[in-house]
């Protein structure tokens, strides 16, 4: 009953097709940005904390190379270095969740450009600035560590990468800005966890985990993939631009 009822409200309240409309639309007299200048507005958008970081992280890569020169300490080097990561990730995570913890949605919304394209590129920059960030360290650390590239960048990425999924995770089902706030947890949480591994008799490092790390790499790579769509998608409900 109900839908015969909404059926016969819209066919005689169904608005007609609208004509003209995108010239109707041409002739507003509004700011065209290009895909460019989004880029570097975007760009000038993010807080300069994060490149900030960006550099104390290198800077204490550098320090903790020097400080540690004996070759027996080599895990203690590779669990401090990897320990930092999810504090970079902890940055990106607050940008991207800044929309929602500032209440900046509906201006965001407003733009040329729809939500999920201003949150894509977003992701999209920190993401590329973290791998700059990710490959300098790789390649500095890889002349102090017996350890190929491949093996050594997935020691060090791995808990940047579970930072990364539960920072998603938690913005998937978290809008209101408690979600920077759980977000920082999560980052705790990996530091701590990755302490504790690191230092037990397991010797995680050790060639024969080698396997487990691989495929622990892979399988967090197709879930943030899985959550990062899941997150622009979300979005969409909301475009109204």
């Amino acid at each position: 009953m109900k839908s015969d009822l909404k059926e016969q409200l819209r066919q005689v309240f169904d608005a007609p097709d609208s004509r003209r409309k995108e010239e109707f639309l041409q002739n507003f007299n509004y700011p065209k940005a290009t895909y460019r200048e989004f880029v570097f507005h975007q760009i000038g958008y993010i807080r300069k904390r994060v490149w900030g970081f960006s550099l104390v992280l290198l800077l204490s890569v550098f320090a903790v190379c020097k400080i540690i020169k004996d070759i027996e300490a080599t895990y203690s080097m590779i669990w401090v270095i990897s320990s930092l990561f999810p504090l970079l990730a902890l940055l990106a995570s607050t940008e991207i969740a800044r929309s929602s913890s500032f209440r900046m949605s509906e201006l965001e919304m407003t733009t040329r450009f729809n939500l999920g394209e201003v949150l894509l590129m977003r992701m999209g920059i920190l993401g590329l600035t973290n791998a700059f960030v990710f490959g300098i360290v790789l390649f500095f650390v890889s002349f102090k560590i017996n350890y190929g590239c491949l093996q050594l960048g997935l020691y060090l990425s791995v808990p940047y990468l579970i930072t990364c999924l539960g920072s998603l995770m938690l913005m998937n089902r978290i809008s209101s800005r408690e979600v920077v706030y759980c977000c920082t947890g999560v980052s705790c949480f990996v530091i701590v966890c990755n302490g504790i591994l690191a230092n037990s008799r397991l010797m995680i490092y050790s060639d024969k985990f080698v396997f487990f790390w691989i495929i622990l790499f892979i399988l967090l790579c197709i879930a943030i993939t899985n959550q990062s769509s899941k997150l622009i998608k979300n979005t969409e409900a909301l475009q109204w631009n």
